[in-house]
């Protein structure tokens, strides 16, 4: 028991000794604190190296009409003084094949690009111009610097050109003057505004100074109408182009001032003043009838009609996307062969191409050459659908080597009748001289052509007119093709259009339908732009797949055709040949389409109307182009032409092909080349040089 006492006190006394050393002489201390460990700097990103610039482009378009030398796109070279027109074609002439500089010449104003030889082509020399973007700068080619992005355009021909409505009138006549721009892009005249066209006379004292009788100011189709009042010849120029190149228009006295002029004097009276037809207002009319679709009188004759009168004019803007977008919505094969080559002529007339339009690639070309039966295309008991398939084939690729064409024609000349109609009709005869102007070298065209042009002349009515707007249209376009002019009593084609103007602008009484308001205006339109058919239509290439196409769709005589039908004729089962239904439309004797549908007419009948009584017609041909071969003077290694071809007396209204400027040579194309002493070539040098 005393034992368990002491153990227990003993226990109890270390107890409470562990317990004070804790308590009294152990210290309680805050950990420390872990800091961080210590931040090493680091090294300073650099920045990212910037990616270089890529190097600043140009396309260069190189051209000679419808002939597309070279267009590609280029680097401008580093060095920023070589970066001017001249240096980087030069550039472009090391590295390409497509044809080589063979002439520069240099003078006090700068360098002159004078000839250019294409690869297997004709040398070309003295007519060259260039432009950058839209403008034609006014400073030599090596000059003219680049900064890249731009399109520049080397071009063989003229800026600018006037296409004349008429090159003879009778005192107080009018004719309209149209001023175009050459577009290098698309190889197409542009309308010109801005601009003034001058009547002007030589000037006796001072050749570089013509005496100007008259300016006129282009409206917004680059359109300016002129009246001369004077017997005389006169010279028309764009007056901003120093009257180059120029325009001869010879003004007649009238036959009734020569045959009654004595009868006249001593009076007070006084001839009036002749109507004025105005292209202007006659396609303000037009737009302002264009559907927000974009067609005409809602119906595709009307809409492709409208079309052409557009083309005939180059009209651009909301008018021609809003057409092209109706015929984007409408793009389809139709089951009459002449609408499709309507349709043709239009997609050409637009600058559109007829064998791949729209997204659907529509190939309206091949729906007109699938019609050919070995003779004809179509009906073989209508001509009409021939010639309209010769108008738009004609631009199309097709020529005189392609046996269709050859076949076509031949059965069109058998067709015509003994007074030299086709189908007593103006307008059918004004068509047919159209289609088979452009193979005049065809035997048997020639002969068609000039009793066709005596069928027109004779026809023509003592008002000027060939009965109904329509017709007249129609005669004015026949004229543009054969590049003459009919009168009669002093009046002419346009005088009657003119006539029928009324103050909306069509040319159609307010009285009538709308349809045919926008139908006759439309062809008024055409007629009165001094340009047939075929010059209106642009012209395309035949593509490589349609050659096959070319000949006689008929003829089947090869051994391996015949051979192939042989071993599958049994295979096919003997279906009868589907009947084409053609529809019947009646139309009086003369007429060309339905007065009330518009549709091509099938079927003639003979109205008895009173007999017209034939006047004697005045025919006026127009001049033939005459150029100067000028006098040449040496001045170093330069050719100076002299004053006489800058005065180019240019009487066409339009080159032979639609698809210019017109290719030109050294000799008869006026060009100033310079002179490092002569006042008057400098005054004029850079704007024929080098603009």
């Amino acid at each position: 028991m005393t034992n368990i006492l002491k153990l227990s006190l003993l226990c109890l006394m270390v107890f409470s000794f562990t317990v004070n050393i804790y308590a009294e002489d152990t210290e309680i201390v805050d950990p420390e604190p872990v800091l961080p460990p210590a931040e090493i700097p680091l090294d300073p990103i650099p920045d990212p190296v910037p990616e270089p610039d890529p190097a600043p482009t140009v396309t260069f378009i190189i051209r000679n009409g419808d002939t597309l030398i070279y267009q590609d796109t280029t680097p401008l070279p580093d060095i920023e003084n070589d970066r001017n027109v001249l240096s980087v074609l030069q550039s472009i002439d090391e590295s390409s094949d497509a044809f080589s500089i063979t002439n520069i010449q240099e003078f006090s104003f700068g360098k002159y690009l004078k000839c250019i030889l294409p690869t297997d082509a004709t040398e070309l020399c003295d007519n060259w111009q260039y432009a950058v973007g839209n403008l034609t700068p006014f400073s030599s080619i090596d000059t003219t610097m680049l900064v890249g992005g731009e399109t520049v355009g080397i071009y063989f021909g003229t800026s600018h050109q006037l296409v004349l409505s008429n090159e003879r009138i009778t005192e107080g006549g009018s004719l309209t003057a149209t001023a175009q721009k050459y577009n290098y892009e698309t190889n197409a005249w542009d309308i010109l505004e801005g601009v003034s066209v001058g009547v002007t006379l030589p000037n006796p004292d001072d050749a570089w100074n013509p005496i100007v009788v008259s300016t006129h100011p282009v409206d917004d189709v680059g359109i300016a109408t002129i009246t001369i009042a004077e017997e005389n010849t006169f010279t028309l120029g764009i007056v901003e182009d120093f009257y180059f190149p120029s325009y001869t228009v010879v003004v007649e006295k009238s036959e009734e001032d020569g045959e009654n002029g004595s009868e006249n004097e001593g009076t007070n009276g006084s001839n009036p003043t002749p109507h004025s037809f105005s292209t202007a207002d006659a396609l303000s009319y037009l737009k302002s009838m264009q559907s927000e679709d974009g067609s005409f009188g809602d119906s595709d004759l009307y809409t492709d009609w409208a079309g052409i009168a557009f083309g005939s004019m180059n009209v651009g803007g909301s008018s021609k996307t809003k057409i092209l977008s109706y015929f984007e919505s409408n793009n389809e094969i139709s089951s009459l062969l002449t609408d499709n080559e309507r349709r043709a002529m239009t997609l050409l007339a637009l600058d559109k191409n007829p064998y791949s339009f729209g997204d659907d690639e529509v190939n309206y070309i091949k729906a007109i050459v699938d019609e050919f039966d070995g003779e004809q295309f179509g009906d073989a008991d209508l001509v009409n659908d021939d010639i309209f398939a010769l108008i738009p084939l004609q631009n199309a690729g097709y020529n005189e080597n392609d046996d269709m064409i050859i076949e076509d024609i031949t059965f069109i000349i058998s067709k015509q009748k003994s007074n030299g109609s086709w189908e007593e009709s103006v307008d059918v005869t004004a068509a047919a001289i159209q289609a088979l102007e452009a193979f005049d070298g065809v035997d048997g065209v020639s002969n068609a052509l000039s009793q066709a042009s005596a069928y027109l002349e004779n026809e023509q009515n003592s008002d000027g007119g060939w009965g109904n707007v329509s017709s007249t249209s129609w005669a004015m376009q026949a004229e543009s093709a054969l590049n003459t002019s009919w009168s009669k009593n002093g009046k002419d084609g346009l005088d009657y259009l003119a006539t029928g103007q009324e103050e909306d602008g069509a040319v159609s009484p307010t009285e009538e339908t709308l349809e045919n308001r926008i139908w006759a205006t439309s062809y008024a339109v055409a007629g009165a732009s001094g340009k047939s058919w075929g010059e209106i239509m642009n012209s395309v290439s035949k593509p490589s797949n349609q050659e096959e196409n070319s000949g006689n769709n008929n003829e089947n005589d090869s051994d391996d055709e015949n051979d192939s039908r042989d071993d599958t004729e049994d295979e096919i089962e003997d279906v009868a040949p589907e009947e084409t239904q053609i529809k019947t439309v009646v139309c009086p004797v003369g007429d060309f389409f339905n007065a009330t549908t518009g549709e091509w007419c099938t079927e003639f009948v003979v109205i008895n109307n009173p007999p017209i009584i034939k006047q004697e017609t005045k025919i006026v041909k127009k001049i033939e182009i005459v150029e100067t071969l000028a006098e040449e003077k040496t001045l170093g290694e330069q050719t100076l032409t002299t004053t006489e071809t800058l005065t180019a007396t240019a009487i066409g209204t339009l080159p032979t092909e639609q698809s210019v400027p017109p290719e030109k040579t050294s000799s008869t194309t006026p060009i100033v080349l310079g002179t490092l002493g002569g006042i008057v070539l400098l005054y004029i040098a850079a704007k024929f040089l080098i603009k």
